[in-house]
């Protein structure tokens, strides 16, 4: 088996914002495919509790990350 670099020049998906001259950045990859991964749980939870005149994204923000907190400590 050899080994070959991949080489990224089309992104799509969760991966866009994660490749750099070439680069996957597997970090940014993993926080942006938890985001998007409990963003429609995060969004039931939005419109069911928060009135849509006080929505804003730093709302979001913030239960998004609380849900990602919550995932990896359990």
């Amino acid at each position: 088996m050899m080994d070959q670099a991949i080489v990224f020049s089309n992104e799509k998906g969760c991966i866009q914002g994660c490749v750099s001259q070439g680069v996957l950045d597997l970090v940014l990859l993993k926080e942006v495919h938890q985001k998007v991964e409990c963003l429609p749980a995060v969004e039931h939870i939005i419109q069911q509790y928060i009135p849509k005149l006080e929505r804003s994204d730093n709302i979001t923000k913030a239960l998004v990350d609380t849900y990602i907190l919550g995932k990896s400590s359990s």
